[in-house]
């Protein structure tokens, strides 16, 4: 991953998706890949740190439930 995104930056989707099968598969690797893959660094990376993409993941996730809502004619 990288730092190219700053604070309040947008990371594509595509990005976190990525990322969110990485953190996945590292669950299933076992306890190292693990403490490898969820750590923070510092600076915070947007599109890396686990902590951040599942919070913008959980966001998006939102943001889409909402705006599918808004399309549902009423019943």
């Amino acid at each position: 991953m990288s730092r190219d995104f700053k604070h309040g930056d947008y990371v594509p989707s595509e990005l976190l998706a990525r990322r969110l099968d990485e953190l996945c598969d590292a669950i299933g690797a076992g306890p190292d890949a693990m403490a490898r893959e969820f750590t923070r660094r510092i600076p915070a990376e947007l599109d890396r740190d686990a902590d951040l993409v599942l919070m913008q993941a959980a966001e998006r996730i939102r943001e889409l439930e909402v705006q599918v809502q808004s399309l549902q004619p009423a019943i």
